[in-house]
């Protein structure tokens, strides 16, 4: 099996991909998305893969493909949470976020909460998890992984030291800024700087982002943190 060497803790490699991506998104949601016509069903799910997969995934992959060589795939964690102890933090965090994300769908739409788990069944589609998806390998398991490795937190194991935490949750406020930063394009485009709705979507993206995070490095793995994005599309768009 091919070893991937260690790589140098360079930050602008990891700078530059940002900007790539950044820049990519920027010109898509202002200036190529406003002039296409509203896409639903089959065609919105095809547009939504093709665009993320050429701009985002794909700078990503080239970006470990240089850095990893032939194991480039291992920074994503595509492997399942490895023990039970991981299964168990991994699955309370997904209800814990998930239930407190309905209760204010339930606010929102002045419905009991069992209600909005049985509008969320009734119309639930696993199409739905493909963009968290892709968001998570770019944003978690590259952006965050990299950032957890150029802080030197070294290991997983160095998480359980006060040092290591630290490093931790810098890399991944760090991270949920440049995620949240990803979203600016659109919602200034079409909602304005200044618009209540802007901030509050900030706020909303930048704490489901930090939760993620901690999700991440507490199952090991790439596919909790795809059902709990996945579960907070399908939540909030009852409330929409």
């Amino acid at each position: 099996m091919a070893q991937a060497s260690p790589p140098r803790a360079d930050l602008r490699p990891l700078l530059l991909l940002v900007a790539v991506l950044f820049g990519l998104w920027a010109v898509w949601a202002t200036l190529v998305l406003p002039r296409l016509g509203p896409a639903e069903g089959p065609e919105y799910f095809l547009r939504s893969v093709a665009i993320r997969s050429l701009l985002w995934v794909l700078p990503s992959a080239v970006y470990l493909r240089i850095r990893y060589g032939q194991v480039f795939y291992r920074p994503l964690r595509l492997g399942l949470p490895p023990t039970l102890r991981h299964w168990i933090l991994s699955l309370g965090l997904i209800a814990a976020a998930s239930v407190a994300v309905s209760l204010d769908v339930a606010r929102k739409l002045a419905i009991p909460l069992g209600e909005v788990w049985l509008r969320l069944v009734d119309s639930f589609e696993w199409t739905i998890l493909m963009a968290p998806l892709f968001e998570e390998m770019v944003f978690r398991g590259v952006i965050l992984g990299e950032l957890v490795l150029l802080l030197r937190v070294g290991s997983w194991r160095d998480l359980a030291t006060l040092e290591g935490r630290a490093r931790f949750w810098l890399a991944n406020i760090l991270a949920s800024v440049v995620f949240t930063g990803l979203h600016w394009p659109w919602w200034i485009y079409s909602l304005g700087l200044t618009s209540a709705q802007f901030w509050m979507n900030t706020v909303g993206v930048f704490a489901l982002s930090i939760v993620l995070g901690l999700l991440f490095v507490q199952g090991r793995s790439i596919w909790p943190c795809v059902i709990l994005h996945g579960l907070n599309n399908a939540l909030t768009a009852l409330a929409a």
